[in-house]
């Protein structure tokens, strides 16, 4: 008669774990490895192998396994069967446990899995473990980026540190930012939806245009990993005893495994500026098909959520579905910010990762799911660069500094729209309507518009951003992305000049929206300097700007000088000495710096420019 042996041994968090190798004749499951679990129910000499689920620590609910099974026969495949509460019809397999691939093959619940050893690792998705976010956060460290600060915050029941990652660019002041929480597997069974939270992150801290701006103008916080403990040992989570993770925010009871939970609230509770993203993020269970958003039933957080979804889509997201909670409970986390943080910019989402089928039909892949993060974060940043903007300037449809053509009718019948109405003209009509604003100020500014988008828009209108002499065309989908400010561009311009944003409604396959126009300053710094630069001077003159071919420079009172442009990262372009005329012809299209150093003094004069049309 076949006989199971159980091995039970300390590990150094804290808990007396089971980690255990089962046996049936020469076939044993192991789990002795982080993240493991599975325990060994029927084995037979065809390589049919039977395992279950195993409970950990706290669990009331058996779904996760990641197990090792050795001793089999390689001349013929695996016959897995899964015993769980939540089985699908797929599993991972890996012959390395570090490639996984997906079973194909089933038989009444029974995966066919090729081998090419005796042994093999079978999960119910390629498990995302402490270590993998633990070695990126140290990649990150090593790198010492100005903008990526890491720390601990907290230690868990079991003595693992729950790491936080705080990132904003340091050149900026804190004061006006938007506030950013992003938390990742407050249940620890949703592998995918950490796999989308480590492409936010990714994103967050890299060189892209929107990662930058969105550095600029908002704080992130990020909790890569809540439920520390039962990722290590491998459980579900979900549902544990005590009290899972999201469900008692309202005032945590228990003193186990509580400190993460109530380190964010006393952190959000104590930040002065405006919180205006939240992302719970998670995952449905093995077996469940959909990959939607869970928000508030509530007018805003509907269309807050539909705008997030859509700029998720715009920027190479896959489109999730909105899947309305009707009953807020203060005890889960998404709902707790809702309440208790209401502002008219929040948006408090569950974006909820399937674990099998993409919204376009496709298998998800650990790539697949860190793309899908990578456009989760373009759309924080484009969400966040559509509020208010201090030292802004609007003009609203209904201002003086108004000039219209042809038929504009006034209307409210769309929400979403800035300032007290909108006005709109009819489809492929001769009408326009321009915005004129005289900045008050001179320096780099941004740039957008604002409309209520609907179904009945046109998605290809006309518009023309005017400024001294020179006219920038666009094309823009009003069907999509309303309700929050739109960015058109970033400029250069001069107090008193005025600058203006022109619809057309000709050739129009839609309704045109003529809502808002705004202009904001925006505000920047060489990072990587070890020098105080000064940002302005009388002293240098560089001209044209934006430029094309080249740029001019004058610089009085020096004999000796360096010449250099950085871009916005302060990576070092080109260098030249006691030049006046600088070819960029060949440089891509952006925003840059322009440093002259006196060469007897080391003092330097610093200039914006932007190069491209």
């Amino acid at each position: 008669m076949n006989k199971i042996n159980r091995i039970k041994r300390l590990v150094s968090v804290g808990y007396l774990l089971l980690i255990t190798i089962f046996s049936f004749g020469q076939i044993q499951v192991n789990t002795n490895f982080e993240g493991g679990n599975g325990i060994l129910l029927n084995a037979d000499a065809n390589n049919y192998v039977q395992v279950e689920s195993e409970f950990k620590l706290g669990d009331t609910r058996n779904i996760v396994f990641y197990c090792q099974i050795t001793g089999l026969d390689a001349s013929i495949p695996l016959q897995f069967d899964l015993e769980a509460e939540s089985v699908s019809d797929y599993i991972f397999y890996s012959y390395d446990n570090l490639t996984w691939e997906r079973s194909i093959t089933t038989n009444a619940g029974v995966h066919t899995i090729p081998l090419t050893s005796d042994e093999i690792y079978v999960a119910h998705f390629p498990p995302y473990l402490n270590s993998r976010i633990n070695s990126y956060l140290d990649s990150l460290n090593i790198l010492n980026l100005a903008h990526t600060q890491i720390s601990n915050l907290a230690i868990s029941e079991g003595g693992l540190a729950v790491q936080k990652v705080r990132i904003t660019d340091p050149c900026i002041e804190d004061l006006d930012k938007k506030i950013i929480w992003l938390l990742g597997r407050q249940h620890a069974k949703e592998d995918p939806a950490n796999y989308a939270t480590e492409g936010m992150l990714r994103f967050f801290v890299s060189d892209d245009e929107q990662a930058q701006r969105l550095r600029k103008e908002a704080i992130i916080n990020i909790v890569p990993l809540m439920d520390v403990d039962m990722v290590f040992v491998g459980g579900t989570g979900k549902e544990q005893a005590p009290v899972d993770f999201n469900r008692d925010w309202i005032a945590p009871t228990h003193d186990s495994h509580w400190s993460a939970v109530k380190t964010v609230k006393e952190m959000i509770d104590n930040e002065p500026n405006e919180l205006c993203l939240f992302l719970d993020m998670h995952s449905f269970g093995p077996g469940q098909p959909a990959n939607k958003h869970y928000a508030i039933d509530d007018p805003s957080q509907k269309l807050f959520a539909q705008n997030f979804i859509e700029r998720t889509n715009l920027n190479g997201g896959l489109p999730y579905e909105i899947l309305h909670t009707g009953v807020v409970n203060p005890a889960i986390s998404k709902d707790y910010i809702y309440l208790f943080y209401p502002n008219p910019n929040l948006l408090s989402l569950t974006p909820e990762t399937a674990f099998d089928l993409a919204p376009d039909g496709t298998f998800w892949t650990v790539p697949k799911l860190l793309d899908q993060g990578l456009a989760f974060g373009k759309a924080c940043s484009d969400y966040i660069n559509g509020l208010d903007k201090p030292l802004e300037q609007v003009v609203e449809n209904d201002s003086p500094n108004i000039d219209t053509t042809g038929t504009w009718i006034n209307s409210t019948t769309n929400p979403g729209y800035s300032g007290t109405n909108y006005q709109f003209a009819g489809i492929d009509s001769d009408a326009t309507f321009t915005f004129r604003i005289s900045p008050a100020s001179s320096g780099l500014f941004g740039v957008s518009t604002h409309y209520s988008s609907d179904v009945s828009r046109a998605s290809n209108v006309s518009y023309q951003l005017l400024y001294n002499g020179e006219v920038r065309d666009y094309t823009i989908d009003q069907t999509i992305l309303g309700t929050r400010w739109r960015h058109l561009d970033t400029i250069t311009i001069q107090a008193g000049v005025e600058i203006s944003l022109r619809l057309n409604a000709f050739n129009a396959n839609g309704i045109v929206c003529a809502d808002a126009f705004r202009i904001y300053p925006i505000e920047s710094c060489i990072s990587t300097s070890t020098e105080d630069p000064i940002t302005s001077t009388p002293h240098l003159f560089c001209f044209p700007n934006p430029a094309t071919d080249v740029i001019n420079i004058s610089v009085k009172g020096q004999l000796e000088y360096q010449v250099k442009l950085y871009n916005l990262e302060g990576k070092l372009i080109l260098s030249e000495s006691n030049s006046n005329q600088i070819k960029v012809d060949s440089i891509p299209k952006g925003i840059y710096f322009l440093e002259i150093k006196d060469s007897k003094t080391g003092k330097k004069i610093v200039e914006k420019i932007i190069i491209g049309k």
